[in-house]
């Protein structure tokens, strides 16, 4: 049913990865009550959305005649996607960027039954609904435009998503910065007695680290790199760390005294 060329798969991809954007940006905006930017990238594209919508049309074009085997693979699939992409994600960068804590029986805060659900009746919606209609409007332009519109958003996604991969390796690096243990371990080295000087090295730790989390992103002094990392915690208020949870977390408050 799905027959489609390398060019327009991508296609594909791109407006899932929008589609989904505008979901989660609506969801967390209504939910928080103010405009959100969702997303790991800077611009309108959440991946897992994009490749979950292409995982579905692939299955339901091999499986169509059982819907419910077709549904039960799809949640079971899309649960996975997200369980790897979360573990993935916080193994590099030591940052979760979604966190589901607060959803009864959820798995360490990567995935949630509830969430589950949600995946599989998108997956029915997708096939059945979404793809016709989608694929109808595109149908409309002639293939060198459709390429020439694919290329263009190829080039975008990749440069966007260079930069944000950069900025979260550049927050991982912060928070190591930022981190009490590694201030403490910087001092030691410029500490002669760490046994009689306790209380001076945790003082100093302290005070080093209020000041590194103040100056650092004074709201008047920062490079288009610090711009862009404030950015990235502000589309995902939700971000979690668990080595470095409390700078994540002082980060994040001094986000909400700023903005």
């Amino acid at each position: 049913m799905f027959n489609y060329s390398i060019t327009i798969w991508f296609l594909y991809f791109f407006i899932y990865c929008f589609l989904g954007w505008i979901w989660e940006t609506f969801y967390e905006s209504v939910r928080n009550g103010h405009y959100i930017n969702r997303g790991f990238l800077n611009g309108p594209f959440i991946p897992i959305y994009g490749f979950g919508a292409l995982f579905c049309l692939i299955i339901y074009d091999l499986v169509a005649s059982n819907i419910w085997f077709y549904l039960v693979v799809s949640i079971i699939l899309a649960t996975i996607m997200e369980l790897v992409t979360g573990l993935t994600m916080e193994k590099i960068f030591k940052v979760r960027y979604w966190d589901y804590s607060h959803i009864p029986w959820n798995i360490k805060g990567y995935i949630a039954p509830q969430v589950s659900v949600f995946w599989g009746l998108l997956s029915l919606l997708i096939p059945r609904f979404l793809q016709p209609n989608i694929s109808g409007l595109v149908e409309r332009f002639n293939y060198q435009t459709l390429e020439i519109i694919t290329y263009v958003l190829t080039i975008y996604f990749v440069v966007d998503l260079t930069l944000s991969v950069v900025d979260a390796l550049n927050l991982r690096h912060i928070l190591m910065i930022l981190d009490e243990n590694q201030l403490v371990k910087k001092y030691k080295s410029y500490t002669q007695s760490l046994e009689n000087n306790v209380s001076k090295l945790s003082k100093l730790s302290k005070d080093n680290y209020e000041f590194l989390v103040k100056n650092f992103y004074d709201i008047d002094n920062r490079t288009s790199s610090h711009r862009r990392i404030l950015a990235m915690l502000k589309r995902n208020p939700t971000a979690v760390s668990k080595r470095y949870s409390k700078a994540l977390k002082q980060i994040q408050n001094h986000l909400k005294n700023r903005f």
